[in-house]
This record gives structure tokens, C-alpha cells and sequence, in this order.
């Protein structure tokens, strides 16, 4: 067994921890259900709905006994899987730290909410620990406090709303409302009115907005009605309406106290055309003042304030960038052909807006602009003075509701505290990275190492998923030598940086790659490491001497961004593969390159560790036969292109079974069989767990570890007979 020793990364207040227990809410009472949609056939509203509906059961609560967080202890399990019994694999555990989808402050400005695919954290504002987990049937995208800090409001995909007693925290209801099937889950609002006697919601699809409001005495169904679809919509629930901007351009201001009121008001004709125009390409995202006086629109480029009933807007703001470079073609020049370009085709469908956010201080004087050029300001709502500005760009902000400070979500997941006086940094939690990037087991089985965006490794144990430590490094791949003694962590930066779990020092190579590290292999006698890159080249290292042994272009004439390295077990040749339509080997002899697997673009492959098979994944999952005598046999395609991509592989250590992964599924397949053995839903079905990153089976064969990008990290196996 393997003596771990994590240098520094004891758990303190900086170090990411999951200490707090999960929480399930008990059974609630009935919920109303709220009528359905009436069809829109005009901008203005075109129903509602006052009468209460029948009240119904009770609420089902999903309940979490047998998967949780951490601290839990995995059943006893039957052994290894096999092909006998790979039908009676089920999912054990679901561990890790998930990404944060949305933030909110209470009222009191005590507690601080966190919304994930698996519920919600709530954590103390001042000390920033983690009061409860709430757990939620599905992924929440919106949280709102009542202003009277008795209710939490949990707004979920798939049209559900959990309502929670901030006292308690317990279940109070459970709120259902008709989602249509084009629903834009990221344009849902949710709010409570001022008196916290109304709860509304405002969700919108391509072609309609749907506004609810419940009364929180009975929790019915008071206001129900559908507006056409504009350029873009807000609620406010300060004034209890929602507006909707058309393309004339015109506002329309409907009333929720009196469906029936509805004000079309024309916006002023000095607007340019151009700045309507940009709502195609970026979306529009517009924030009303809490007394309704004036509105702020953000297209993206440029920011618009006009004070409602005003012939004349009051400001614009346009001097922020066009446009933000598309990451896909950003790599470096390595990556370019002998045409000076890129030779892979970049999805340019959603281009990245260069004003990502835009957020209004509660007393309405000033505006948090948030760029996606790695800055935030915080200017003046009168004159447009710039208070202060900061490296630093946000995906969701929160306010104190007296603006003295403010949270904000940063894309790697962290949250910081920020005084809005001058911007200062109060504190942060580092408890929700933004993404994971990789998981591994141990040699031995002990432990799981896993790679975070916000520069931490997180270690497990396998036992029961506790956090054990961190260590120091933003790692975009990880891989053990063969013996466990050493952890080596290819970095975002394009280093490598190699851990010695015996005494918790560590190594970094010099001169790696230009570009995040995203794969690597040791070879079998774990003197030397090979990584392949995003800067589209494979560097191979001795370990003992941190020496570079070569540097490769797998292919000079089109270089591709690597996903996958492997060696076989002799050495004698490795492979990579990535971006393109050829994966390419090298003979370690000479390093002469070989074109191959005319199948890319490839999101992993694995090799069997006796070299008989080489598995390779893209738009389908192939399994090559391999030959000392011939490289490469014909291969068998064991999945379809009606079965979606296949992102991540792994064989188990007999090499009987090949493991693959897509967004749904597990999938075990007989080497010897030739055949699917089983498929296994993934657990939480209704909660989104994001993109596979990573699978791995144990050194022992009885479990099988997935690793989610959303910072999820599901287990798999076969309990014992009788095991609870």
C-alpha cells in the first residue's frame, strides 16, 4: 500500500474541502399544479389563470440513501468485473465537487446559495462555512430569497421549483410548471415580489415567455399567461411586471397585478439599427432599476441606458471589444500547417460576447460590467464614471441587498467576496471548481486523484469518496507510474509536473509545451513519460533526470491538438491521436511516424495492456486487432453513429471487457464476446452530469471510476449478496 504524503495541502481555509453532510428534504405537502400554457397569438398577454387547482398527493422526494457526496462507505462488493456478471454492474457512488450553475445572497445577507446539477450548498457569508447540501431532483439553474427570509426557491430544469424553509430547511413544497420543449433554460428568472406574498417565474422558449405567479400563503396558482416572443424579455418583481422589447422597436410592459393592463411603448428612434442588429449574433440581456424608472441593455458589445418614457436614451457604452477570439483557434504556431493556418474547423455557431454580464447594485447606482476580455468595472449609472476595475471576469454575480459588497462566480469556479467600495477582495470559496479535467486510481486502489480548473488536485479515498488533501497544480491530464509512487500532472499551462507521494515533494519539467498538457502515458518500467499537448506535439522524457528525450510533430504537413497518448507494454512503439482524421505511431527506434485510424477525430484510445487490442473513440468506438507481424488489422466498429459519440475508454486489467462512455451510459463490452454485456443508466438520470472526461477501472477490477466535466465522479461495481 501505497504511504501518501501530501505536501501543504492539509485542509485549511483556502484548501477546497466537502465536509458537510448531505441533506434530503422530508416529505412535503401537496403541490398545486399550475394550469397550462394558452397559446400566444399577439405580443400582448393572452390568458390567465386566477382559480386554484385541485390539490394533489403527496410529494415524492427523491431520496439519496445509497448515493451521496462523501464520507459514505462503498457496499461490500461481489469482486471483479467480469463478462459473467458484467450485467450486475450498478452505480455505487457519486463523489467530487460539483461546478456551480448559479449564486444568490438571502436578504440578511447571512447566507450565501450555490446551485449545482445535484441541488445546493449554502454556506455562511461571514466564516464561509457549509451550512447544509440540499439535494434536489434536478440540476438547479436559479435560486431566489424571500425578502422576508423565510423562503428559498430553488428553480430546476425539467419546469420544477423546490420551495425551502430558510429557517429549517425543510421541504415546503414542491412547485411544478408546463416546460416546453425549445425551453432556454438559461433566460429563466425567478424571483419573490417585495412583500415575499407572490413567488414569479419568467421562462422563455424560441417562440413564446411564460410568466407564473404563486401565492406563498397557498401556494396556487394566481397569474398564468404567455407573451410572444421578442428580442428580449425581463421580469420585475418590484413593480410585479415583465418586459418585452420588439423589433420596431417597442416595449411592452405587462402588468401581473392586472393581466388585463399592458402598455406598448416606443423606444427612442435615435438607437441605431446596429445596435438591434447585434441581438442575432450575441443575445441581449436587459436589467430594469428596482423602482422601474430605467433599464440597461447589454447586446454583447455595447451598453444602452434609457430612462423609460424618455424620447432619448440616457447613455451608450461602446467602447469595449467587436468581437473575443474563438479559443478553438487560438493555438500556437506548432499547430499550423505549411499554409500558416489551423487545419481543424472551428463551431463559430455561439461566438464568445465580449460584455459577458451586466449586473445593477440594488439601490441602483451603480453597474457591474463583467467583459469576457478578463475584466469587470464597476461604473456609475448617471455619469458612467468608473469607479475601480479588475483582472477578473464573472459568470453570475450576487449583491448585498445594502451594495456594500458583492459575490461573483468566476468560470474556474471560484467565488469571490468583493466590497463594491473599491473592489477589494474580502475572501473566496474554492469549493465549486468549474470543471474537471481528468481522474485516475491509484496503483494499489487506496486512493483517486482527480484534476480541477480552479489549480487544485483533489485526492480521495477510495473507501468511502472523503477528500484526503489537495495538491498544487491546474492539471488538465494525470497519470501514476506503474508502482504509485509518483503522480504526474500535465498542466494548463503546458508544464508537467511530477509528484513524489512518498515524501510530497515535486518536480517540474523544464521547457515543456506552449499549450495545456492533455495527455499522458509512463511506460511500463516507469523510467520515461510520454505527453502529448494542445500545441499540437508529443514530448518523451526520462523521469530520473527530468531530461527531454525528443520532441515530436505527429503531423508535420496537418498538426492536430492531441487527446490520447499510449506504448505498448515492450516499448517498441506509442501512439498518438486528437483533433484530426489520422492518429499517428511512432517507432521508438528511429521515431519514424506511421498514419493510421483514418477515423478521427478522436476523443481518447487506450491500449489493452497485453497489445493485443487498441481501442479508439470519436464520432463512434472502434477496437483494433493488433499483430507483430501487422500493425493494424481490420478493425470492428462496436458502435453505430445513431449511438452518439463515445468520449472516453478504458479496458479492465484482465482485458476482457472494454469500457465506454457516452453522455448517457455506461457501456461494458466483451473482448471475447465481441458483444455488448451491459449498459448501465448513469444515476441522478434527471440531473445533467455534464460531458465524460475521464474512466478508469480499478487495479483490483471491481470498480469502474467516471469523471464528469461538471466535477462529478461516479463509481460503479457489483455489490455482495445481502449488502445494504
Amino acid at each position: 500500500m501505497t504511504t501518501l504524503v501530501i505536501s501543504g495541502c492539509q485542509k485549511t481555509p483556502e484548501a477546497p474541502s466537502l465536509t458537510a453532510t448531505p441533506f434530503t428534504p422530508g416529505q412535503a405537502t401537496a403541490t398545486p399544479q399550475p394550469t397550462q400554457f394558452p397559446t400566444a397569438t399577439s405580443p400582448a398577454a393572452q390568458a390567465t389563470a386566477t382559480s386554484a387547482p385541485t390539490q394533489g398527493g403527496p410529494v415524492t422526494v427523491t431520496q439519496w440513501d445509497d448515493l451521496t457526496l462523501t464520507n459514505m462507505s462503498l457496499l461490500e462488493l461481489a469482486g471483479k468485473i467480469t463478462p459473467d456478471n458484467a450485467a450486475q454492474v450498478v452505480p455505487l457512488a457519486v463523489w467530487g465537487n460539483p461546478r456551480a450553475n448559479t449564486i444568490a445572497i438571502s436578504a440578511d445577507g447571512q447566507i450565501l446559495a450555490v446551485g449545482n446539477d445535484l441541488g445546493a450548498t449554502l454556506y455562511d457569508s461571514i466564516s464561509y462555512a457549509q451550512i447544509v447540501q440540499i439535494l434536489t431532483p434536478y440540476p438547479v439553474s436559479m435560486i431566489a430569497f424571500s425578502a422576508d427570509n423565510q423562503y428559498i426557491a430553488f428553480g430546476q430544469q425539467e419546469g420544477v421549483i423546490d420551495i425551502v424553509s430558510k429557517a429549517d430547511m425543510t421541504l415546503l413544497n414542491r412547485l411544478n410548471f408546463d416546460q416546453p420543449e425549445d425551453f432556454l433554460n438559461k433566460d429563466i428568472q425567478l424571483a419573490f415580489s417585495p412583500k415575499s406574498d407572490s413567488l414569479l417565474l419568467m421562462a422563455q422558449s424560441a417562440e413564446q415567455i411564460h410568466l407564473i405567479r404563486w401565492d406563498t400563503t397557498t401556494w396556487y396558482v394566481s397569474v398564468n399567461l404567455t407573451l410572444q416572443q421578442g428580442l428580449a424579455a425581463y421580469l420585475s418583481a418590484e413593480l410585479d411586471l415583465a418586459g418585452v422589447i420588439y423589433n420596431q422597436p417597442d416595449l411592452l410592459l405587462q402588468s401581473l397585478s392586472y393581466t388585463e393592463e399592458s402598455d406598448l411603448l416606443d423606444m427612442p428612434s435615435s438607437i441605431s439599427p446596429g445596435f438591434w442588429n447585434t441581438f442575432e449574433t450575441y443575445g441581449a440581456q436587459v436589467v430594469p432599476s428596482s423602482d422601474g424608472t430605467f433599464i440597461l441593455i447589454n447586446n454583447g458589445q455595447s451598453i444602452l441606458s434609457w430612462e423609460i418614457l424618455s424620447d432619448e436614451y440616457d447613455f451608450l457604452l461602446d467602447n469595449y471589444p467587436k468581437s473575443i477570439p474563438d479559443p478553438c483557434t487560438q493555438a500556437p504556431a506548432s499547430c499550423q500547417n505549411s499554409s500558416g493556418v489551423i487545419s481543424w474547423s472551428c463551431d463559430s455557431s455561439q461566438p464568445i460576447p465580449p460584455i459577458g454580464l451586466i449586473a445593477l447594485t440594488p439601490d441602483d447606482v451603480m453597474v457591474l460590467i463583467s467583459r469576457n476580455d478578463g475584466l469587470t468595472e464597476f461604473r456609475s449609472t448617471t455619469d458612467t464614471t468608473v469607479l475601480w476595475t479588475i483582472d477578473v471576469t464573472y459568470t453570475n454575480v450576487t449583491f448585498s441587498s445594502g451594495s456594500e459588497f458583492f459575490f461573483g462566480l468566476r468560470p474556474d469556479g471560484i467565488i469571490e467576496k468583493r466590497a463594491t467600495q473599491d473592489g477589494e477582495l474580502i475572501n473566496f470559496i474554492d469549493q465549486t471548481p468549474g470543471e474537471l479535467t481528468d481522474m485516475v486510481f491509484s496503483p494499489d486502489g487506496t486512493i483517486l486523484a482527480a484534476s480541477y480548473s480552479d489549480g487544485w488536485i483533489r485526492v480521495y479515498s477510495i473507501s468511502n469518496g472523503q477528500l484526503l488533501g489537495v495538491l498544487d497544480g491546474n492539471a488538465s491530464s494525470l497519470v501514476f507510474s506503474r508502482d504509485g509512487s509518483l503522480l504526474t500532472a500535465g498542466l494548463a499551462n503546458g508544464g508537467i509536473r511530477i509528484f513524489d507521494l512518498n515524501n510530497g515533494s515535486h518536480t517540474d519539467l523544464p521547457s515543456s509545451h506552449q499549450a495545456a498538457v492533455t495527455a499522458l502515458a509512463f511506460s511500463s518500467d516507469g523510467r520515461q513519460l510520454i505527453a502529448g499537448s494542445d500545441d499540437c506535439t508529443s514530448s518523451l522524457w526520462q523521469v530520473d533526470d527530468s531530461f527531454r528525450i525528443r520532441l515530436l510533430n505527429p503531423e508535420s504537413q496537418n498538426p492536430f491538438q492531441i487527446t490520447g497518448v499510449a506504448q505498448n507494454m515492450d516499448g517498441s512503439w506509442f501512439l498518438t491521436a486528437g483533433n484530426q482524421v489520422d492518429a499517428v505511431a511512432f517507432n521508438r527506434t528511429d521515431f519514424t511516424p506511421s498514419q493510421f485510424l483514418e477515423n478521427g477525430p478522436f476523443t481518447d484510445l487506450t491500449l489493452s495492456t497485453d497489445d493485443i487490442y487498441l481501442a479508439v473513440a470519436g464520432e463512434q468506438v472502434w477496437v483494433y486487432p493488433l499483430t507483430r507481424n501487422q500493425f493494424i488489422l481490420d478493425s470492428i466498429a462496436i458502435t453505430d453513429e445513431n449511438n452518439g459519440t463515445g468520449y472516453q475508454l478504458a479496458f479492465n486489467p484482465t482485458n476482457s471487457i472494454l469500457a465506454y462512455v457516452s453522455e448517457d451510459n455506461l457501456s461494458l463490452w466483451g473482448v471475447t464476446e465481441q458483444e455488448t454485456l451491459s449498459v448501465v443508466i448513469y444515476p441522478l438520470a434527471g440531473n445533467f452530469l455534464g460531458q465524460p472526461v475521464s474512466l478508469d477501472f480499478s487495479p483490483y477490477g471491481n470498480l469502474i471510476g467516471l469523471g464528469m466535466d461538471n466535477g462529478l465522479i461516479l463509481i460503479f461495481g457489483i455489490p455482495a449478496l445481502g449488502a445494504e
